[in-house]
């Protein structure tokens, strides 16, 4: 997909593009290693999703397990990570989207994409493209997503563990009716590329 991007499209959207490459393959790999996990932890529950069909939900699992489980694989950074690069995402393809040559160089590469397999990301880079180009400022937004995120994950890994916290109750310890934060997350949380 690089060669393929590299001259076609603008700088800016190989880097970007390239970023949203390494958002899924660490999601995915954080993913993995939580189901890992908590098949390890449980064979029951390989058993019972082998016998669910694919179109019915995964049997329950509740907070305390996955608060559990969220803790038990020391992944802190990386998960700070994986928040702070949703961000930079945002705000890498919000910048492109004002560009109008990035618009017409994707429509041109969606095209060749598509016939070498990548089709699908190329699809979902212009959807955000053209979303993007109808939201004048995206900080308010991608600003509080990165605060909400980032208080659900410090509050999951230092919180207190409870029997059946869900996310609104999480929530609300960590935000006001308004929206507004009651408390930052703890400790001075690295940016992407920036981590010791």
């Amino acid at each position: 997909l690089h060669r393929l991007l590299k001259g076609a499209v603008y700088t800016g959207m190989v880097s970007a593009v390239g970023m949203v490459i390494e958002l899924h393959e660490l999601s995915d790999r954080l993913d993995e290693r939580m189901v890992a996990r908590m098949l390890a932890e449980d064979p029951q529950r390989d058993q019972e999703r082998e016998n669910v069909p694919e179109t019915d939900a995964m049997p329950d699992l509740d907070m305390a397990t996955y608060q559990r489980l969220y803790r038990a694989l020391d992944n802190y950074d990386e998960r700070v990570y994986q928040i702070r690069l949703v961000g930079r995402v945002n705000r890498a393809f919000h910048r492109l989207s004002r560009m109008w040559v990035v618009g017409i160089s994707l429509k041109t590469v969606r095209v060749t994409a598509r016939m070498i397999g990548m089709g699908k990301i190329m699809d979902f880079v212009h959807e955000g493209y053209v979303a993007f180009r109808t939201i004048d400022d995206i900080e308010p937004l991608v600003s509080a997503i990165e605060a909400r995120e980032l208080a659900w994950h410090e509050r999951l890994w230092s919180g207190p563990v409870t029997e059946s916290p869900t996310p609104e109750s999480f929530d609300s310890d960590i935000f006001n009716t308004d929206g507004t934060e009651t408390r930052a997350p703890a400790g001075k949380l690295p940016e992407p590329g920036k981590e010791s």
